[in-house]
């Protein structure tokens, strides 16, 4: 969780002072998708009976991935086009 947030908050870091003025919209992508891969493991830590009508933790973190992968592939597709 750690490792997700910090990795998130140096793309949002890096995407807004992007070096010569400007901001890089990918990185800003990437450091959203990375909290939102965090965000999972800190509301279990703050509310742990939350996630009981989702399947538990692997159902939330399942469904994190998986809307993850999909806008990845999205995005990774969208570059194979260009």
């Amino acid at each position: 969780m750690l490792l997700f947030g910090l990795q998130g908050w140096n793309f949002l870091s890096y995407g807004l002072d992007k070096p010569g003025g400007g901001v890089v919209v990918a990185w800003l992508i990437c450091g959203v998708l990375f909290w939102i891969m965090a965000a999972p493991a800190v509301l279990l830590m703050l509310v742990p009976d939350t996630w009981r009508g989702f399947g538990g933790w692997w159902g939330v973190a399942t469904g994190v991935g998986a809307i993850a992968g999909i806008v990845g592939a999205i995005t990774w597709w969208g570059q194979l086009a260009a």
